[in-house]
């Protein structure tokens, strides 16, 4: 701590009789390191971890891969070198392996240590500015517990906002996937809303610039992800209908950056947006995806054989539960005669029972012909998304409420369009 004490004193005792020895002191001691520190309290951090560490080698039964690497950040730290990125990354993974108050506190420290460098462009130092990468090893260990400490992870994300220290696509992925897991859907969807394509100014922003091959896997793997959290949170059940609104327009905006930004849409991205709209029982935002995938494939538009099963599979397990439940009820009753054999035309002409010519070949789809299936399927639930107590696949409605049911789905899927940038289309 000697440094930032004398250069303390200097700055306080500019007339003191005594300077010019503590200047000679203040040179001479600066030549032995490397880099020095910026204040007192760097130098006390050193410190600090400098103890934390000397206690962590002389743990019993510690693991001697461990060891040599405590050994060696304890000679980097003692000989002043100036850490990188990387090595304070490898330093709050040491000290965050012991799960404990006091080795959390000490990262924080190290955190806002860095922090203090970046806002005062302080770079003649042991430590470096903050940037993601550490904040992002931070959040790994916090997120690897099996209750993730969401209240830590949302006080540094305001810290990061406070420094101006970006998001990266990485580190977002890990939070949805480590709320998902750990069935906290409310504080995904929340995070989802907070960080990609919003305001925020740390937020997640549409990349324009990026041709990195693993730039674009790990935006493609965000957008996965987000759709995994929207269908995790519809499936597990007890939405109220405000929140099932709040959800699903919140799921229509990041599909909108989507689309309308051409973002990386690929076959798996797209089976994930379909599977997720499904769920929501959005089947107009279903043929939207179907539409701008077509158009985004160019002149023929057609859709893969598997993609397409994989829909119409999915599709068939609503149909078949419907079936069951008509018949287990009552199949004698007229209502129920007519929709028996709605089911069976819809399973003849768009259903599975479709894909029997279509396997030996395995041929593509021009995209219009998918969409219509989708089409067709509303149709058959009475364009209805959500369903009663009494008639829960919605079968026992009149010609004039069907009627009625499909102008509204035709406007929906009009303003749809617009809102995701596609032409007007109607099957």
């Amino acid at each position: 701590c000697a440094l930032p004490i004398l250069k303390k004193y200097l700055k306080d005792n500019n007339n003191d009789e005594n300077k010019e020895i503590y200047q000679y002191l203040y040179n001479e001691i600066g030549l032995l390191q490397k880099n020095r520190c910026s204040s007192i309290e760097e130098a006390q951090l050193l410190e600090d971890i400098n103890i934390y560490l000397e206690r962590v080698s002389n743990l019993k039964n510690i693991d001697p891969k461990k060891i040599f690497k405590v050994n060696d950040f304890k000679e980097i730290l003692q000989s002043g070198e100036k850490l990188t990125s990387f090595d304070v990354k490898s330093l709050i993974n040491i000290i965050l392996e012991n799960k404990s108050n006091t080795s959390f506190q000490l990262a924080s420290k190290i955190i806002y240590q860095m922090n203090n460098n970046k806002i005062n462009n302080i770079n003649d130092t042991i430590f470096p500015i903050a940037n993601s990468y550490v904040y992002t090893e931070l959040c790994n260990k916090l997120l690897s517990q099996s209750k993730p400490r969401v209240k830590e992870i949302n006080n540094f994300l305001k810290l990061m906002e406070q420094y101006d220290i970006k998001l990266d696509s990485n580190l977002v992925s890990k939070i949805i996937k480590s709320y998902v897991s750990k069935k906290l859907y409310s504080e995904s969807i929340k995070f989802i809303n907070d960080y990609v394509f919003s305001n925020n100014l740390i937020a997640i922003q549409i990349n324009y610039n990026s041709n990195q091959e693993e730039s674009i896997k790990e935006d493609k793997k965000l957008y996965t992800d987000v759709f995994t959290a929207f269908y995790k949170s519809v499936k597990a059940g007890s939405l109220t209908k405000e929140i099932y609104h709040e959800r699903l327009k919140s799921l229509q905006f990041f599909t909108e950056k989507l689309l309308k930004n051409d973002l990386y849409i690929d076959e798996n991205t797209l089976q994930e947006a379909m599977t997720t709209f499904l769920a929501y029982g959005d089947y107009q935002s279903v043929i939207c995806l179907i539409q701008f995938y077509g158009n985004k494939l160019g002149n023929e538009g057609k859709l893969k054989f598997k993609l397409v099963l994989a829909l119409k599979t999915k599709l068939e397990i609503t149909v078949a539960k419907t079936a069951k439940y008509i018949t287990k009820n009552d199949d004698t009753n007229i209502n129920n005669e007519i929709s028996l054999n709605r089911i069976a035309q819809y399973r003849r002409k768009f259903g599975t029972l479709s894909l029997s010519e279509d396997i030996k070949t395995q041929r593509d789809y021009p995209w219009q012909e998918v969409a219509t299936v989708v089409y067709r399927f509303a149709e058959l639930f009475g364009y209805k998304a959500t369903y009663t107590k009494e008639d829960p696949f919605s079968l026992n409605i009149s010609d004039y409420e069907r009627q009625e049911k499909q102008k509204m789905f035709d406007t929906k899927l009009l303003e749809l369009q617009h809102l995701y940038g596609l032409d007007q289309w109607h099957p």
